[in-house]
């Protein structure tokens, strides 16, 4: 706060304030004064003469217009100043208001930087002791309001950024959630091709899968299982899948939703049909058609899934519709 108050804005604020107040004290003055301390009316009216009226009317209307207009132009300044004080006090409210926005944005550098000595600490040390320094670390990091969106786009060097398609997105939360901290990419639909076949059988029987979609518009989100797919055309129910977000509107997000509890749910792969996989159960869930069919879409993902919105993965829900144009399949090992 001390420095704020030494910013222009606010001494220009304090000096208008000082003069609206000046001038509004000099405009008091006249204004309450009751206008017959200063004119005796009944002076006027025995002093008009029968022999000049007009002349003595006349000197009597100069007089109390004289008095009208100082009021008028005490008022005038009054006016002026009040002006005056609305422009500084809003430019003071937006230096404020830059101030605030100035911290936050000096708040998501400080966490950014905290999130880069996390990756630089991870390999110096063993794993169970990486465990305990990471929670250490990340505990410098400053607090952000609910729902800001960060400012900064910052280009990250951390070893975990995996670039499809121009699109970067970062596996450390995956390998944080899951405790793999490699993978192998099985299947990738710009180089594989989109046909149904394909990416069933390189889902069909593996472990520790990653399915890793990517929108039109850069949205990254995904469906994690540890038990693997085992069956084509029907629901591989599994409670231990998860689904995430790794970006969202061009900003890193590393969120995970399980299911919940008394959701029976999972993943079904199609054969050949324009669908591809349906994440969720029957009713409810994520439909995701090839790549080229801009027909995919969420449908009520909240009565699935715990502490997700419906439209949290890329703001959609049904019966808006949106295009995948990148499939990713990653098998997590250790």
């Amino acid at each position: 706060m001390e420095r704020f108050i030494q910013t222009t804005a606010f001494k220009k604020q304090a000096e208008v304030l000082k003069e609206f107040d000046k001038a509004l004290e000099e405009c008091e003055k006249e204004t309450f004064k009751e206008i017959d301390t200063k004119f005796n009316f009944c002076k006027y009216q025995e002093e008009v003469s029968k022999e000049h009226p007009v002349e003595d009317l006349t000197q009597m209307y100069n007089e109390i217009k004289s008095l009208i207009n100082s009021k008028e132009i005490a008022m005038q300044e009054v006016r002026k100043q009040l002006t005056e004080m609305a422009l500084a006090f809003q430019n003071l409210k937006e230096n404020l208001n830059k101030e605030f926005e100035d911290s936050l944005e000096m708040k998501e550098c400080l966490n950014y930087v905290v999130e880069r000595i996390v990756d630089a600490t991870e390999g110096t040390v063993d794993d169970q002791t990486f465990v305990q320094k990471k929670k250490e670390i990340r505990e410098m990091k400053q607090e952000l309001p609910e729902g800001y969106l960060p400012k900064r786009i910052f280009k990250s060097t951390c070893k975990h950024i995996v670039e499809v398609s121009g699109t970067s997105f970062n596996l450390k939360y995956i390998q944080e959630w899951t405790g793999h901290k490699n993978h192998n990419i099985i299947f990738d639909s710009d180089k594989d091709g989109i046909q149904s076949e394909t990416f069933n059988n390189c889902l069909l029987n593996k472990k520790n899968i990653g399915i890793i979609y990517i929108d039109k518009k850069d949205n990254v989100f995904g469906y994690y299982s540890p038990l693997g797919i085992t069956k084509i055309g029907d629901y591989n129910y599994d409670n231990n899948h998860f689904i995430f977000s790794l970006k969202r509107e061009q900003f890193e997000t590393g969120k995970q939703f399980f299911a919940k509890d008394n959701v029976k749910c999972g993943i079904l792969l199609r054969e050949e049909d324009d669908i591809l996989s349906w994440l969720g159960n029957s009713d409810f869930g994520f439909a995701c058609y090839k790549p080229g069919k801009d027909e995919s879409f969420f449908r009520k993902l909240s009565l699935v899934y715990n502490d997700i919105d419906d439209v949290y993965l890329n703001d959609t829900n049904y019966p808006i519709e949106f295009g995948v144009k990148r499939i990713v399949v990653m098998q997590f090992i250790n």
